[in-house]
């Protein structure tokens, strides 16, 4: 990628790129776009050619000559979900953008929804829902968080129910999380360790009924998808009084649970043995009327709904976990770096992660002269035809003078020393040049 230099990445979204644009110059950008959200979330590669109406006419027409390679680069190993040209970087505003762009998402749209609604479902550090108490009750005592794995952290990063249940619907940090039968959403447990560190707590909790939300991904890239799964787990040694009360709780918390999420399928646990991976992507399987004897000829579709794309997606949630990791206020801060190579910064945009832009520049133009244009330091041969001495071609017995010019020999013209240029004026010739 000789043909391009990396101007500046970050992380800070549309504001933090709009700085790096330079209406004078012809760059070209990625960035990234979350659109929807929850099981519908979805991310969009933007491909952003800034033609800059400030720019010299000539070198904007020579840069634009690499459009089409820089499009070829900045693919890399996925594709575009649209490209959009501005003029100025004004222009680039989220609302101009996402405008412009929207029409080309009508697979993934939820509706006619307005821009408004696209901001604030998609854009980047979205205010959070206000932390509110748990309800004093007298199961909340005993459902603690536990450390369930030897060097897992065990703190909890949300303070409420609320909190836990946006980052699992947004995918977030946490892919699962418990919440106490109660609408206020208590919470109980949660964490990143998807369906086995869930497992493994209910199998160390067996005295209360619980409900909560499972996040799993199956593939990876652009075949990369999302559902969300109902848990209501009842313990085994729970008392029947406890399972009666807790278990009549079931429609209240479903209906609080849906302003978060949209769950595909419901699953209920009164055995935590008989819950495994395998029965719930079975189940999983059934409620999206996955029908193997029409996928016959897409293997990829019948791959994606499986154990093995399950984990895969875990493997690259785990990846993506470590860029999701806040940084330190001194080195966020950090101007974007323009040393780092063409190729890394093309993969760290399309990968999971906190970088979401990067603009590139051209690393060299040649300008291409036209040959009517005059060179410093190089002097062109020019015939000049001798007037005739008739008044009618002289202008009526005016005299015309041809400045006398200076010929510098070229290479072609030095293996033909035997012919000259003889560079004449309109006047007569005397008798002595004759």
């Amino acid at each position: 990628m000789d043909t391009l230099n990396v101007i500046g990445t970050g992380c800070e979204g549309i504001d933090e790129l709009r700085a790096s644009l330079d209406d004078a110059c012809v760059q070209w950008a990625l960035l990234k776009l979350d659109m929807g959200s929850g099981a519908f979330l979805r991310q969009k590669i933007l491909f952003l050619h800034m033609n800059g109406a400030n720019c010299p006419a000539v070198r904007r027409g020579c840069v634009n000559e690499q459009t089409g390679e820089a499009q070829r680069l900045l693919c890399g190993e996925e594709c575009f979900h649209a490209s959009l040209e501005v003029t100025h970087r004004s222009q680039v505003t989220e609302e101009y953008i996402r405008e412009r762009v929207r029409n080309f998402f009508i697979v993934d749209d939820l509706g006619d929804h307005s821009t408004q609604w696209l901001k604030r479902q998609s854009s980047l550090g979205r205010p959070g829902y206000k932390r509110c108490k748990t309800a004093p009750d007298v199961w909340a005592g005993d459902l603690t968080r536990k450390v369930l794995w030897p060097g897992h952290y065990s703190t909890m990063p949300f303070k409420s129910g609320r909190e836990a249940l946006k980052s699992v619907a947004d995918g977030g940090l946490w892919n699962w999380c418990l919440v106490g039968p109660d609408p206020q959403l208590s919470l109980v447990s949660g964490g990143s360790g998807a369906f086995d560190e869930l497992r493994s707590y209910l199998m160390a909790n067996r005295t209360s009924v619980y409900f909560g939300v499972l996040r799993l991904g199956f593939g990876v890239g652009r075949l990369r998808r999302v559902k969300h799964i109902f848990i209501h787990a009842i313990g085994e040694q729970a008392s029947a009084v406890r399972r009666g009360r807790h278990n009549a709780a079931r429609p209240a918390v479903e209906k609080a649970l849906s302003d978060f999420v949209n769950c595909v399928v419901p699953v209920q646990i009164t055995r935590v043995e008989d819950f495994t991976l395998e029965s719930v992507v079975e189940r999983l399987r059934r409620s999206v009327h996955l029908d193997d004897d029409l996928l016959d000829n897409d293997l990829d579709s019948r791959r994606l709904f499986t154990v093995e794309a399950v984990r895969e997606a875990l493997r690259e949630e785990r990846r993506a976990a470590i860029f999701r990791t806040p940084l330190p206020k001194a080195q966020a801060r950090k101007k974007p770096r323009p040393d780092l190579p063409v190729e890394e910064a093309v993969r760290l945009v399309h990968a999971p992660g906190h970088v979401n832009w990067a603009v590139f520049g051209p690393r060299e133009v040649k300008m291409r002269r036209s040959t009517s244009m005059p060179v410093p330091g190089v002097s062109r041969v020019v015939p000049v035809r001798r007037p005739s001495a008739s008044p009618a071609r002289t202008g009526y017995g005016r005299q015309f003078s041809v400045p006398r010019v200076t010929v510098k020999p070229t290479r072609q013209e030095e293996t033909h020393s035997s012919e000259s240029t003889e560079c004449v004026s309109d006047e007569e010739p005397s008798d002595e040049t004759e």
